[in-house]
């Protein structure tokens, strides 16, 4: 995962090679993908942080068909109304 700053957030970045090096060095061990917190923006100048909720599918998506062995994903009833 790489990090980009622009003036006002900082963005994750999945390289989704890098599941296949995870799953040789796990050993055969299940190698999982935390979907949500990929997606996460930060504010570099606060504690608050978002996410980009709209791109939750395609990525879970896309670890799967890497191969992964499973996802982990946090939800909320009303992410509108979520504490930040």
């Amino acid at each position: 995962m790489i990090a980009v700053q622009t003036l006002d957030t900082i963005i994750l970045i999945v390289d989704m090679l890098g599941f296949s090096v995870m799953k040789k060095a796990s050993k055969g061990s299940p190698v999982i993908f935390d979907v949500t917190h990929s997606l996460q923006c930060r504010d570099p100048f606060g504690a608050a942080s978002g996410g980009r909720r709209a791109q939750v599918t395609e990525l879970a998506r896309s670890g799967l068909a890497v191969g992964i062995a499973g996802l982990f994903l946090e939800a909320h009833p009303n992410p509108n109304q979520a504490e930040m």
